[in-house]
């Protein structure tokens, strides 16, 4: 994959694509980036569900939600019958 964004200065536009990308089929998309707009709230005033978290944080919330399938014996039997 090959991605670059730019800013024409014109209509026409040329592109210069890698060299694995000779003879194969090639999609072409043009759309204009919106531009973000600067938050106007201070992060720690917002509630706790809507900011940001930190990665030590986001970890802490996936450990707590992980489920411990160590002892977990599958049955191809049970799970086929009928």
């Amino acid at each position: 994959m090959y991605r670059s964004i730019i800013t024409p200065k014109e209509t026409k536009l040329t592109i210069e694509l890698p060299y694995e990308m000779v003879g194969k089929a090639v999609e072409v998309l043009a759309f204009e980036i919106e531009k973000k707009e600067t938050p106007t709230e201070k992060p720690e005033d917002l509630p706790v569900g809507r900011r940001k978290r930190t990665f030590e944080e986001a970890i802490a919330f996936w450990d707590s939600m992980a489920v411990d399938m160590s002892n977990f014996k599958f049955n191809r039997e049970e799970a086929n019958e009928r």
